[in-house]
């Protein structure tokens, strides 16, 4: 409940806090759920360490009628190389960073597998590490319900996520854009150059013909588009496509840890089954956490979507977001992770998120528009420049035309549970209810939301015997059926110049 007093503090107010079982979560998996692909044994048999070697542990044959297994690796992009034989249980350094590891039984190709040889990057800058994951078309309140395994698992990881966020462009691909900063005057990538992080792409053709890297994917994923995979996003390894790019993130985030690293990498489909996202991204968070991860690298987890037309479903203007700040810097930014924590609650934009990337490329600088600056409960989509069609925000309207059955006395019924709601406090002094009423309206196609804000004043001793003010807010919620308003909670206050809301008790105790 105190998320969402939380929430009511803002005067943008997102429709989805009055809705019954908004949060409530849907299903979580303990085990890996079966999808379409069936992923090849010898998957099990081969591995590539992060410091570039190469190893096929043996494999006993129960059919001793089978013909031996021969295997080898080869470079797969740029001039054409021979392939080289590898012998089981033989590591081997490749040099490559690009290739394929392939087996062939009676002349037969049997399985295929590519690889990224991130050791091949030079590490070159010791230091802090950037990195932004983007998950494909899963938007805040989709994430909340149906991945809840990962969601639980980031939680404990120490995850904070942003529950106001709101696209500003009507597009989702030029949001995407907005967010990279490749539509502004410095991108994301050019601000990694200049504060000297090596910078890395994984992701879209899209986006990388836009952008300025180091080092990408784009010959591996090419590779795999033209050879590797079905229609069902199968590979010829039997892997889902996901899995290879989960495997590719986790591999190039413990290669490159430690060293300065600015990276952007994408998913691009979840396969048949979106649940498969769910225990396969949670598990990659826990083996990063296990290896240390952390310690030297911020991460990030957002959404994206490549479409160029208007999103249809309101929750798709929410996107999800959510950032992870290393153990290292932690330290040097209490006041602004105490900050992030409250803006976590209020309305911010895809500029916002722009600007957080921007700031943790340049973590001692003040960037205005960063969440780790602190940002207002007053915001509307008018001071934040998102246009009317995207906004999330609860209109603000005059007083609705109510049934004559109670728009006659329903305010002074309503200001009078109030006031009964705050004098019940011993510490209460004295109060004051204002005559200032505020209405907020959603209306869509399946459901009409109003809601009725009333304002007032206490003055209140705390268990110090300071006597203090604190202005007070109370929220109603029109009853369609019952055809009046319902309190939505208790009364609360607006605490200090930052914002923060609780109930009366707790001040009583301070």
């Amino acid at each position: 409940m105190q998320d969402t007093r939380t929430l009511l503090a803002n005067h943008c107010k997102f429709p989805f806090i009055f809705f019954a079982n908004y949060d409530v979560e849907e299903g979580v998996y303990e085990i890996d759920p079966e999808d379409d692909c069936v992923p090849h044994e010898l998957n099990e048999y081969v591995n590539l360490s992060t410091k570039g070697v190469l190893t096929f542990r043996s494999k006993v044959e129960t059919n001793s009628t089978l013909k031996p297994i021969r295997c080898t690796y080869y470079k797969h992009s740029g001039v054409s190389e021979r392939y080289f034989e590898i012998s089981p249980d033989v590591p081997i350094k490749i040099p490559h960073y690009n290739f394929a590891f392939s087996c062939k039984r009676d002349g037969i190709v049997e399985f295929v597998k590519p690889f990224v040889n991130f050791a091949a990057i030079p590490k070159e800058v010791p230091g802090e590490s950037v990195a932004v994951v983007f998950l494909p078309s899963i938007h805040h309140l989709l994430f909340t319900k149906k991945m809840t395994r990962t969601k639980t698992l980031m939680k404990e990881n120490e995850f904070i996520f942003t529950q106001m966020m709101n696209m500003k462009q009507e597009k989702p691909f030029l949001d995407l854009l907005l967010q990279l900063g490749v539509s502004s005057d410095m991108s994301v990538f050019q601000k990694a150059k200049k504060q000297n992080f090596t910078t890395f792409f994984s992701g879209p053709q899209q986006i990388r013909d836009l952008i300025d890297v180091d080092y990408d994917t784009t010959d591996h994923r090419k590779f795999i588009s033209d050879y590797l995979i079905d229609e069902n996003l199968c590979m010829e390894d039997g892997r889902k496509l996901m899995d290879d790019q989960l495997e590719n993130i986790e591999s190039f985030l413990e290669s490159t840890s430690g060293f300065k690293f600015f990276s952007a990498l994408f998913l691009d489909d979840y396969g048949s089954k979106r649940s498969l996202i769910d225990y396969d991204l949670s598990e990659m968070i826990s083996r990063l956490s296990q290896k240390g991860i952390f310690k030297s690298t911020t991460l990030i987890i957002t959404s994206y979507d490549l479409s160029v037309k208007e999103p249809i479903d309101q929750n798709s203007k929410n996107p999800l977001f959510a950032i992870r700040v290393s153990d290292n810097l932690r330290p040097s930014l209490p006041a602004e992770l105490y900050y992030f924590h409250l803006n976590s609650y209020r309305l911010l934009t895809t500029t916002n998120s722009y600007n957080l990337i921007m700031n943790m490329l340049e973590p001692k600088t003040t960037f205005d528009l960063s969440p780790l600056t602190l940002q207002s409960t007053t915001s509307s989509c008018q001071t934040a420049d998102i246009p009317e069609k995207m906004c999330l925000c609860m209109k603000s309207i005059a007083a609705p035309a109510f049934p004559e059955s109670i728009r006659d006395g329903y305010l002074e019924k309503l200001q009078k549970e109030f006031s009964e709601e705050i004098q019940k406090y011993k510490c209460v002094k004295s109060h004051e209810v204002h005559n200032v009423t505020e209405f907020f309206e959603y209306d869509d196609e399946r459901r009409k939301l109003i809601v009725l804000e009333l304002t007032g004043q206490a003055s209140i001793i705390g268990m110090n015997q300071t006597q203090f003010g604190v202005p007070l807010k109370k929220t109603f919620v029109y009853d369609s059926v019952l055809k009046y308003f319902r309190e939505f909670d208790y009364a609360r206050m607006l605490i200090g110049p930052h914002g923060v809301t609780n109930i009366i008790p707790s001040i009583c105790l301070l």
